[in-house]
């Protein structure tokens, strides 16, 4: 989704420097501005959603393995 989210950003300023009206040419350079800040939003959510289950899993399993260690049930 993202690499055609990208493309799409550069189909409209293409679009926009063809364009004549410039009324036009704003609002296609605005829909491209749009779409690529989709995708940058997009590409932030995964990196830290990425992050925040890493760590998650690293702090389970560290958890599990102090729990083998010293026997303790909750």
């Amino acid at each position: 989704f993202q690499q055609d989210e990208i493309t799409e950003y550069f189909i409209y300023g293409k679009l926009a420097e063809a364009e004549g009206n410039p009324d036009n040419r704003r609002i296609l350079r605005q829909i491209g501005e749009d779409e690529k800040r989709h995708a940058d939003f997009r590409k932030r959510f995964v990196e830290m959603a990425g992050i925040t289950l890493g760590l998650a899993s690293l702090s389970f399993g560290i958890g599990y393995l102090v729990r083998l260690w010293l026997g303790v049930d909750v």
